[in-house]
């Protein structure tokens, strides 16, 4: 069975918490700065990039990060560390959120507009129950205000995950999908714009609506590329069997012929080999 393409797209929102330490270890600035704090910033963020929680809460508070007045950085990097120590607790993730919301009120520097992206995120994942409609206030404020930031154009794809799956007003599949679809107007990047495509395909597999309709945007999405290994290697096979599904069986042929000229090792090689036979009525070499 093919899996959904959309499970690529939650493996990426698992993960984004690294992809933001990796972004914003900006280091300190400024000439008053000693040597010695630059330093314990630094491994404050190298021990978060590698899932080390609890020993970069100790060097952002070091620095003042658990303070009002600390450094942005340092605070910014406390409340990210807090989101994953161990033990988890509500007292935690009260004290992240806190000191998002001051970050994200008081700048809109790089550390102000990721903190109102962590605040979405706390809303639509680590809350419990989740709170979509906060979380989507959050996304909102950035794609109105900040539209071609990158904090934005993340926040399309939570945002369209919201209101294609959480969201308790957003109406029927079909009013779902029109109303996610229109964020791609907005997708300036080529991330965001296949993660959307992603998500509108799977959600026409989810609400078990049209498969075909789930055809264009797989297509767009490939073409947009930068899918993961096998991610990609699900979405070529996907492609073929809506286009034979569709009657356009000559359309499925360059697509099953990318999967088997890429994909030596998968298990569906042979299989797919066979479909091209038979459409082509041509044998197959490799």
């Amino acid at each position: 069975m093919v899996r959904s393409p959309l499970l690529s797209l939650f493996v990426r929102s698992s993960l984004i918490t690294a992809t933001l330490v990796g972004a914003l270890s900006c280091r300190l600035m400024g000439a008053g700065e000693e040597r010695g704090a630059d330093e314990i910033m630094k491994a404050a963020w190298e021990s978060a990039a590698t899932f080390f929680p609890n020993e970069s809460l100790l060097g952002f508070g070091e620095l003042g990060g658990g303070l009002e007045e600390g450094p942005r950085e340092a605070r910014f990097g406390y409340a990210v560390a807090l989101l994953s120590a161990n033990p988890a607790t509500r007292e935690q993730l009260d004290l992240a959120e806190s000191i998002f919301l001051s970050l994200a009120e008081s700048g809109d520097d790089e550390l102000g507009l990721g903190s109102r992206f962590l605040l979405g995120r706390i809303h639509q994942i680590y809350r419990s129950p989740m709170e979509p409609e906060e979380a989507a206030r959050h996304f909102q404020l950035l794609i109105d205000e900040h539209p071609e930031s990158r904090w934005a154009q993340m926040s399309l794809v939570k945002l369209g995950l919201l209101i294609v799956y959480s969201l308790p007003d957003a109406g029927a599949p079909a009013e779902r999908l029109a109303a996610a679809g229109e964020l791609l107007a907005k997708a300036t990047g080529r991330d965001a714009r296949r993660d959307l495509h992603l998500l509108m395909a799977s959600a026409h597999f989810h609400y078990k609506l049209e498969d075909t309709g789930a055809l264009p945007h797989l297509v767009a999405a490939e073409e947009e590329g930068v899918l993961d290994i096998g991610s990609r290697a699900d979405v070529l096979v996907r492609i073929g069997e809506l286009y034979v599904l569709a009657g356009q069986p000559g359309n499925a042929v360059p697509y099953y012929r990318r999967f088997v000229s890429e994909y030596y090792g998968d298990q569906r090689r042979y299989a797919v080999q066979k479909k091209i036979e038979a459409i082509t009525g041509e044998e197959e070499t490799d």
